[in-house]
């Protein structure tokens, strides 16, 4: 049985991504990594369930171009989705799917992904 997930996410700006997903969803950072090269993985947690591990781009490139890739499409359930909504996309549509409102929001870096209302 699968007890926790850590997503790992491969940005430009590690700092600048980790203050994004601190400010925007109250995540706590609870880890930071050395890494070659003066590099720093910073893992997040998110929820009990989920932590983000962010990585440079760069360090991925130079030690494992082989997992970098697309940024994983997430939809993160929030039970403050009207307030997120108008701070993450003001002018975002909000959506109906399967009854449960949505909608996409970019991260700093310009990468989509989607929160839904609990």
């Amino acid at each position: 049985m699968i007890a926790q997930t850590r997503i790992m996410l491969y940005v430009n700006d590690v700092t600048g991504e980790a203050r994004f997903w601190q400010a925007t969803f109250g995540a706590e950072l609870i880890e930071t990594n050395p890494l070659p090269g003066g590099e720093e993985n910073l893992v997040l947690q998110l929820t009990a369930q989920v932590q983000l591990s962010l990585f440079s781009r760069a360090f991925i490139a130079a030690h494992s171009l082989e997992v970098l890739g697309p940024v994983p499409s997430l939809m993160l359930f929030v039970d403050n989705f009207a307030d997120l909504a108008a701070r993450l996309n003001p002018t975002g549509t909000v959506r109906e799917i399967n009854g449960v409102s949505t909608v996409n929001f970019p991260d700093p870096e310009g990468n989509w992904f989607v929160i839904a209302a609990r």
